[in-house]
C-alpha cells in the first residue's frame, strides 16, 4: 500500500466537533509521481454509499504529505434540534450527531522520470536496468514504451519509442528485456503498461462486436484500469504493426471476469468496433497502455474507526490539549456538553436539558438516572431508567427539568428545595453530578428564561429576572402629496380631512431590554455564550419556545479578582413582526 495515514483528527472510537479543524495528514510513496495528486472521498454513515465531496489535494510543496480539513464539508451533514427541549426524558435526534467516512486514493500519471540506465543484477546483467527519480508501481510482466531524451545515443534506434517487458523490479527502478550493448548511460521516460494475453472480441447489448482484451491469468496482478480510462493496444516491437492498425485506442466500458482454456482472466471491455474478419490470437507479447491519470485502488479507509461528528465547536485556547474522553460519559468525572455552573436555578415549573456523549454501555448492565430530592419530606432519591445508545447516535439529552421529574409517581410531596442528578450504570457513577436550587420567589414583573444553542450544540437555560423595559420597533413608509385637487367648478382647493403625508405601509417589531439579576462573575462568563449563540429562544410555562435574536454586539467579561456581582442587560427583538394592516388613501369598493 502506497499510501499511509501519519495524522487524523480522533483516535480509536473517538468523536469530534465539527467546527473545529478535523485534518488528516497523508504521506505516499508515489508522490513525486508526474501530475500526482491525493483524493479524499467523504461519506455521510458508515459505509460508501452517501457520498458528500471529492477532495484533490496537490502534495505540500515541503513535505510532499496530503493535508486535508474535512470540517467544512461534515458542518453541513449535522445541526441543532429544538424539539429536544421540550423532549420528556432521553431524547436525540440524527441531526445532533452522525458517523461518516472516508476513503483516500492518489492519481498521477503512467509515467516515470529516467534518470539513468545502468547494467541490470544477477540473473540479469545482459540487461538494461532504468533507475527512476521517484517511485512506481510496475510489476513484473508489466510492459513500458521508452523514450530516450538524448537522440545522439549509439542504441537510440533500437530503444527510443519501443515496447519493453519489465523482467525484475525493485524500488528504484526496473530491468528491462532490452540487451545492454554500451556502457553509456542515458535518461528519457517510460509510459507504463500492463501484460495483455490477447485481444478478444465480444458482442455488446447491441449486437455490435467490439474489442476487448485479456489480463492476468489465474487473477494474477490484478489490473489498476478502471472504467472510463482511455487505452491502447501496443503488441511487442517485433510483432506486426498492422496488428495495432486494427485497435487503437479506444474506452473501456466494463471489466469483468472471462475464463477460457480453464484459466481465469480479468476481462478489459472497450467500446473499439472490431473488424468483422477479426481472429483471436493468443499470447504474451502484447500491452495495454493507458492514456488517463493512473487512479490507485483505496490507499486508507476509517470505516473500521467508525467515527463521529456532534455539532459543537471547543474554544481556541481549549482545543490543543482537548481530552476528548473528559465528554464521553463513562466514569464520575466525565461531563455534560455544557460550559454553564454546575448548580443553577430551577423554578417549579421550569425545562432543563442536559446533552452528553454517551458510550456503548454494558449489555445487561442497568443504566439509570439517580435522582436525589431534598424536601421538607426529607431524603428522597429516584432511579430513573436510561435507554442505551443507539447504535447511529452518540449524542442524546436528558430533561432533567422540575416540570418534567415532578410527574413521577415517586417524587415527594413535601416542598422541594433542591435536587441533583447523576447518571449511573448498575452502581457505577458515569457523569459528573448537576444540582438544582428550586426557587419560588415571587417576581414583581415579567421574567424571561432563554434558551440557546450553546458551543457544544446541547441547549443551555437561563431566566432573566429584571425588571423588563417593552417597547416596539416602528419603521413607516411614506409619501408626500399636495393637498388641492380640481372641482367641479374648475378651482383648486381641498376637502378638510385630505392628506398631505401619506403612510402607505408599516412594520412593527417587539423589543425587550431586560437584566439578568445580580450574578457572579462565573455565571456571568457562561452567560456570554447566551450573547454569542446563533440560535435562541424564549420558553413559557407552557413549554412554547418563541424565537428571538440578540442585540447586543459586544459583551463585556467581568474579571475573577472583581468584588462583587454584576448585573447583565440584554437587548432582544422576536423574530416576526407585528401584523399591520396597509395605508394609504381609502380605496373606493
Amino acid at each position: 500500500m502506497s499510501i499511509t495515514v501519519l495524522s487524523k483528527p480522533y483516535t480509536g472510537y473517538e468523536w469530534n466537533a465539527v467546527y473545529n479543524q478535523m485534518p488528516f495528514v497523508f504521506s505516499s510513496t508515489q508522490r513525486k509521481r508526474p501530475n500526482f495528486r491525493y483524493l479524499m472521498k467523504i461519506y455521510k454513515g458508515s459505509g460508501t454509499t452517501n457520498l458528500l465531496a471529492t477532495l484533490k489535494h496537490q502534495p505540500d510543496i515541503l513535505t510532499g504529505y496530503g493535508i486535508f480539513d474535512v470540517s467544512k464539508i461534515l458542518q453541513n451533514v449535522v445541526a441543532f434540534d429544538p424539539a429536544i427541549i421540550t423532549s420528556p426524558g432521553v431524547s436525540y435526534s440524527e441531526k445532533n450527531s452522525s458517523r461518516w467516512n472516508c476513503t483516500v486514493q492518489e492519481e498521477f500519471s503512467r509515467q516515470a522520470r529516467v534518470t539513468s540506465a545502468v547494467t541490470g543484477a544477477a540473473p540479469y546483467a545482459a540487461n538494461w536496468a532504468l533507475v527512476f527519480g521517484e517511485g512506481h508501481s510496475l510489476r513484473v510482466n508489466d510492459w513500458v514504451i521508452l523514450k530516450i531524451d538524448q537522440q545522439n545515443h549509439p542504441q537510440y534506434a533500437q530503444l527510443n519509442n519501443k515496447t519493453f517487458r519489465v523482467v525484475s523490479i525493485t524500488s528504484t527502478g526496473i530491468t528491462i528485456n532490452a540487451p545492454k550493448t554500451t556502457t553509456i548511460p542515458f535518461t528519457g521516460t517510460v509510459f507504463e503498461g500492463e501484460a495483455c494475453y490477447g485481444p478478444r472480441v465480444y458482442t455488446d447489448a447491441n449486437g455490435v462486436k467490439r474489442f476487448s482484451y485479456l489480463m492476468n491469468i489465474n487473477g494474477s496482478n490484478p489490473t489498476t484500469y478502471r472504467v472510463g480510462d482511455t487505452v491502447d493496444f501496443e503488441p511487442f516491437y517485433n510483432f506486426p504493426s498492422v496488428l495495432k492498425g486494427s485497435m487503437g485506442q479506444s474506452t473501456i466500458v466494463e471489466i469483468t471476469s472471462y475464463t477460457e482454456l480453464a484459466n481465469t482472466y480479468t476481462l478489459i471491455k472497450t467500446d473499439k468496433v472490431a473488424p468483422a474478419d477479426w481472429t483471436n490470437l493468443l499470447g504474451t507479447n502484447w500491452s495495454l497502455f493507458n492514456y488517463s491519470n493512473r487512479l490507485e485502488p483505496v490507499g486508507y479507509s476509517n470505516a473500521i474507526d467508525n467515527p463521529l461528528i456532534i455539532n459543537a465547536a471547543i474554544p481556541y485556547k481549549q482545543f490543543p490539549t482537548f481530552n476528548w474522553s473528559t465528554y464521553r460519559l463513562s466514569g464520575s468525572t466525565t461531563k455534560f456538553l455544557t460550559n454553564s455552573p454546575r448548580t443553577l436555578k430551577m423554578r417549579p415549573d421550569g425545562r432543563h436539558t442536559l446533552a452528553y456523549n454517551s458510550y456503548q454501555p454494558i449489555p445487561g448492565a442497568p443504566n439509570i438516572a439517580k435522582i436525589i430530592v431534598t424536601s421538607t419530606s426529607g431524603t428522597t432519591t429516584i432511579d430513573a431508567p436510561l435507554p442505551q445508545l443507539v447504535s447511529s447516535q452518540i449524542r442524546q439529552d436528558y430533561q432533567v427539568g422540575m416540570d418534567y421529574f415532578s410527574t413521577f409517581g415517586a417524587w415527594p410531596s413535601g416542598t422541594v428545595s433542591k435536587y441533583t442528578v447523576q447518571f449511573f450504570q448498575d452502581l457505577t457513577p458515569y457523569s459528573e453530578i448537576f444540582t438544582f436550587n428550586v426557587d419560588r420567589s415571587c417576581q414583581e414583573w415579567d421574567t424571561y428564561r432563554f434558551v440557546w444553542l450553546n458551543r457544544w450544540g446541547g441547549w443551555d437555560y437561563y431566566e432573566y429576572t429584571g425588571k423588563p423595559l417593552e417597547e416596539a420597533s416602528i419603521n413607516k413608509l411614506e409619501y408626500n402629496r399636495r393637498l388641492q385637487s380640481l372641482k367641479p367648478n374648475n378651482k383648486w382647493t381641498y376637502s378638510l380631512g385630505d392628506r398631505g403625508d401619506v403612510i402607505y405601509d408599516v412594520n412593527a417589531v417587539d423589543a425587550v431590554k431586560t437584566w439578568s439579576g445580580y450574578v457572579n462573575h462565573e455565571t456571568a462568563n457562561w452567560l456570554q455564550e447566551l450573547y454569542t449563540s446563533p440560535t435562541v429562544y424564549i420558553i413559557d410555562t407552557h413549554d412554547n419556545l418563541t424565537p428571538i435574536k440578540v442585540l447586543d454586539s459586544s459583551f463585556a467579561k467581568p474579571q475573577k479578582n472583581k468584588i462583587g456581582l454584576t448585573n447583565l442587560p440584554i437587548e432582544f427583538q422576536y423574530t416576526y413582526e407585528i401584523n399591520i394592516q396597509r395605508g394609504g388613501e381609502p380605496a373606493t369598493l
